[in-house]
């Protein structure tokens, strides 16, 4: 019988702009708050209590045009990377000893769960979940601070975790085969797509699409954040490669908040100025599943992923998808979209020309891919994570 009263709930990802990470967290405390009305909820960010009221306006304020203006500005300026990584090794402290007073207050009955990898110091029972093992696969396409933060606290996180979930089986077998971790201390509990993703028509896309200067489906939509691991720099470069009448018909759109990384310019500025590419940046969360649902087809060749939600996303829209052939891509992929090399430009460009010229194998992708995507919901998530909350407070 669970004693559980209530969950300590690492809140950082739900701050700004959403990511990957930010979408699990918040579909998962929304799921379980439904679920389960009797679990009180405590959000903890930076080791500070956050009361409702402020979370919300802490939400939604990256969603704010004036917010993300001012992102963007700040981004621009030079040194902006530096300053950002000394700034948070000068104050990562400080969060560290609020941490320590505050979970001498959530002891008896309560749990500590950290939906974004690294515990945190907690009295009572940890669970953390890990989405993947990039900083052990590719520690070169991690920033330098977060590469030092995952090397440092991560083997501390994986030993003290009563439970460690994974998004996937894949990431599950990394940690048994690679780090060594008993199976009996995994869950897999793997990601939802979220009830906004859906097939629109062309009517019901027009006002977001018009806003941006796109025409539904006339364009390829990648959506991921300029980082060297999502790989699309090789995009590019494949799908400069395609004829001309594609270029000019289909245009690549690219969908993804501030990154670090090589920088593209050099390979996206000649197609920006002809007109065969456009670089929205970040867009505002309510405006993705149009501009998903408008898209020819979807592209996301990453290097690796722990899930990859936007396969996902892009399924549940009712758009082809080309995605890599390694790490878990495939799990979630299934048998429902184009797999290929992403290391081989020409893999990724005759993927692109199929999904452009071949109409059959794009109406199949699509029938397969909304049949694949009902198999994942958050309410599948949140009923796994919520038997792990009872297994480790029996």
């Amino acid at each position: 019988m669970s004693k559980l009263r209530g969950v300590v709930l690492g809140a950082e990802s739900l701050l700004g702009p959403r990511s990957g990470i930010g979408n699990y967290t918040a579909a998962l405390t929304t799921g379980v708050r439904q679920q389960c009305p009797q679990i009180a909820y405590r959000f903890v960010a930076n080791g500070r209590l956050l009361r409702g009221r402020e979370l919300e306006q802490a939400r939604a304020s990256g969603e704010r045009p004036l917010i993300v203006l001012l992102r963007r500005v700040t981004h621009a300026v030079p040194g902006y990377r530096l300053l950002r990584q000394l700034s948070l090794k000068l104050v990562s402290s400080a969060p560290h000893r609020r941490w320590r007073r505050l979970s001498g207050q959530y002891s008896p009955g309560w749990l500590y769960h950290e939906p974004n990898f690294v515990l945190r110091p907690f009295a009572g029972p940890c669970i953390a979940t890990i989405h993947d093992l990039a900083w052990l696969h590719h520690p070169e396409t991690l920033e330098p601070v977060t590469r030092r933060i995952m090397e440092h606290d991560m083997p501390r996180t994986l030993a003290r975790a009563d439970c460690l979930l994974t998004v996937s089986r894949f990431v599950a077998n990394e940690l048994e085969e690679r780090l060594g971790v008993s199976g009996g201390r995994i869950r897999v509990t793997p990601n939802g797509v979220d009830a906004r993703f859906h097939p629109r028509s062309a009517a019901q896309t027009a006002d977001v699409c018009g806003r941006y200067g796109l025409r539904h489906g006339a364009y390829l939509l990648a959506v991921a954040t300029p980082e060297p691991r999502k790989n699309l720099g090789r995009l590019i470069q494949a799908f400069a490669d395609l004829p001309e009448p594609m270029l000019r018909h289909f245009p690549l759109v690219l969908v993804g908040g501030h990154g670090w990384g090589p920088d593209l310019s050099t390979l996206a500025e000649p197609l920006v100025q002809r007109g065969r590419l456009h670089r929205l940046g970040f867009v505002p969360s309510a405006d993705l599943p149009a501009l998903y649902a408008g898209a020819l087809a979807f592209a996301f060749p990453s290097l690796y992923e722990g899930f990859g939600l936007p396969v996902l996303e892009a399924m549940a829209s009712g758009i082809p998808v080309l995605t890599s052939n390694r790490s878990a891509m495939p799990e979630v992929a299934g048998d429902a979209a184009i797999l290929v090399e992403p290391e081989s430009l020409s893999a990724i460009k005759l993927g692109l020309q199929q999904l452009i010229d071949d109409e059959a194998v794009r109406r199949d992708c699509i029938r397969r891919g909304l049949l694949r995507a009902r198999q994942f919901s958050w309410e599948n998530t949140v009923t796994e994570t919520v038997a792990a909350y009872d297994a480790v407070s029996a």
